[in-house]
């Protein structure tokens, strides 16, 4: 699945809770496209209060082999999308935590739960 809608919902101390999203100029699957434009999103509108939630989602989803081309991507993007591609195939052959982002290498934290220890959400599960 591409997307094309890139949302942040905040809320703080205060309870108070605010939700943007932006449109992408084209479709992307690409793991760090997205993080790049969640975390604009995230510095543009965060006002550095302590936040007790961070939700990150995507919508505007499509299903398709086929991608429009864009002279406005960088030229680092294939590159990243081929490995996107490697990391999904060596996961999917030898398990969700074949690879997983250095900050978990050393912890006592599920990658695959954002974080929290499996027992304390047993009924969350990655669709990964």
């Amino acid at each position: 699945m591409m997307c094309r809608v890139v949302s942040v919902g905040m809320r703080d101390s205060n309870l108070d809770y605010i939700s943007r999203q932006k449109k992408l100029s084209c479709f992307t699957d690409c793991t760090k496209d997205i993080y790049s434009n969640i975390c604009q999103l995230f510095d543009k509108h965060w006002d550095k209060r302590p936040l007790r939630l961070l939700g990150v989602s995507v919508s505007d989803l499509e299903r398709t082999e086929f991608q429009q081309l864009s002279i406005f991507k960088d030229s680092s993007y294939e590159n990243n999308e081929k490995l996107d591609k490697v990391i999904d195939s060596i996961r999917k052959r030898y398990g969700d935590t074949a690879i997983i982002r250095g900050v978990f290498a050393n912890s006592e934290l599920s990658p695959l739960l954002g974080g929290y220890p499996e027992d304390e959400y047993p009924a969350m599960s990655s669709l990964l």
